[in-house]
């Protein structure tokens, strides 16, 4: 078992500062003025994740053995039929357009990751937690496992809670709870961040539930995490790192809410940029480093031969000048066996399409898609083939963008 420093206790907080428990009133008994809920709120976003129980719930989740099948999905953004199509068509459960309670595993051994941000844009972020939760349990229940990773979304909602810079039609988690708390007069956000609602399936706190999310996942020899940027740090030392800032800090803190941060960095849409005016990514170092040495180099400090991230939908530009489309797989980076997937690109806009400019919109790849690993080989060397399903079911080849051979359906 790994030794982490620990670290003295949070102050206490009073329940009610934290939104504990609270009855139904009418909103006159208990309708505090707006500066005095948004010092309330800001308060509970300090110390949401100070509680948590990290031997429990670690900050990086370790899977030695090699998964024969993995599924890979990116950022769900509230996007409910999108993730039940998607699972459906990997075959992953039994059928769609079920209410989240219903959602069952039918995967048996198999593994899937989500890379992180089941909230906001889309509608419904409180039924995709829901499912997600059901179906997390479902298969443990039958032999299989589901890897849910923090994004940048759930940060910011238990670090500032307002959420990111939204376009037109898109609705924050935050704003569809302050505005359900106005309906049930209850103070919803307030619970979830004190892990006290009873919201997810079976009365289970969501909130709880999503404070105790991993950051990251080593499966085999496959890193996971949101954002890409690993800093060339060891699972230990991003381990450390996590939870001693958590600790400290709650999710406000530096190590995961800097802009290139492993749940905040940007595709060459960083605000650094090189002496030309290029936008830079999480592996440009202006020149002190080429890119494909420090992806090696942070790989190797990982273990691992994969690195798969989610966060970026939209185009960015590769090292060598070639261009990844708005919500296409992609990899890139020579890994250990010739093939180019050091690095995979994994966020398809599973939430629908979220391109950035009408040019992009008609340049875009079909949104959403679920990517399945048939692997292979021991656990620090896997092969295997890949095969990609979108919501309709399509048996698709990604082979010319990922250097993976096309596998059959399951």
């Amino acid at each position: 078992m790994r030794r982490i420093l620990s670290f003295a206790a949070p102050m206490a907080v009073p329940m009610l500062l934290l939104g504990g428990p609270l009855q139904a009133a009418p909103a006159k008994e208990c309708a505090p003025p707006a500066d005095t809920v948004a010092k309330l709120v800001a308060l509970a976003g300090e110390v949401a994740g100070q509680s948590r129980d990290w031997e429990k719930n670690p900050a990086v989740v370790v899977v030695d053995e090699v998964p024969r099948d993995l599924f890979v999905l990116g950022d769900v953004h509230g996007g409910y039929h999108h993730l039940q199509d998607l699972l459906f068509a990997a075959g992953l459960i039994a059928a769609r357009r079920q209410a989240p309670d219903r959602i069952r595993w039918r995967g048996g051994p198999a593994t899937l990751v989500i890379t992180g941000d089941l909230l906001d844009k889309g509608a419904k972020s409180l039924t995709v937690v829901r499912a997600v939760m059901a179906l997390q349990a479902s298969a443990a229940k039958a032999g299989g496992r589901v890897i849910v990773l923090m994004g940048n979304h759930e940060v910011e909602f238990f670090s500032e809670l307002k959420g990111y810079e939204k376009k037109e039609d898109d609705q924050t988690f935050h704003e569809w709870l302050v505005e359900k708390a106005k309906e049930d007069h209850l103070d919803y956000l307030g619970q979830i961040h004190a892990g006290t609602d009873r919201l997810g399936v079976g009365g289970v706190s969501i909130g709880r539930w999503l404070q105790d999310l991993p950051l990251a996942a080593k499966v085999a020899d496959w890193f996971f995490c949101h954002a890409g940027n690993t800093e060339g740090l060891t699972v230990t030392e991003l381990e450390e790192r996590i939870r001693s800032g958590v600790s400290l800090a709650g999710f406000r803190t530096p190590f995961l809410s800097r802009s290139d941060s492993i749940v905040e960095a940007r595709l060459g849409n960083h605000e650094d940029r090189d002496d030309d005016g290029k936008r830079l990514s999480w592996w440009d170092k202006g020149g002190r480093e080429r890119p494909e040495s420090l992806v090696r180099r942070f790989l190797t400090a990982l273990g691992v031969n994969h690195l798969v991230q989610g966060h970026q939908p939209g185009r960015f530009e590769l090292p060598d000048g070639r261009q990844r489309k708005p919500c296409e797989p992609y990899s890139h980076f020579r890994g250990a066996t010739g093939k180019p997937d050091a690095v995979f690109f994994v966020d398809t806009c599973n939430a629908g399409a979220v391109e950035d400019s009408e040019d992009e919109k008609k340049d875009a790849s079909p949104g959403g898609l679920i990517l399945h690993f048939k692997l292979e080989g021991p656990p620090t060397l896997t092969t295997g083939t890949l095969v990609g399903y979108d919501q309709k079911g399509h048996h698709l080849d990604l082979s010319h963008r990922t250097g993976w051979e096309t596998g059959e359906k399951p």
